[in-house]
């Protein structure tokens, strides 16, 4: 496949980019505020799909 990247493909590109950047800041943030087993915990309860709660 060697074709030109339209406007719908660098839209979708930098909307994954921007989804994936922010969860890195996030878990960069938490890991200074929270306790790292917590933080493990919470992370890993959102994507299983178990209904955690984080303040």
């Amino acid at each position: 496949m060697n074709r030109a990247m339209n406007l719908t493909d660098w839209a979708l590109l930098l909307s994954v980019a921007a989804l994936l950047g922010s969860s890195f800041l996030f878990l960069n943030i938490a890991v200074q505020e929270i306790p790292p087993l917590t933080s493990a915990a919470v992370w890993r309860g959102r994507s299983s799909g178990w209904p955690v709660l984080s303040c």
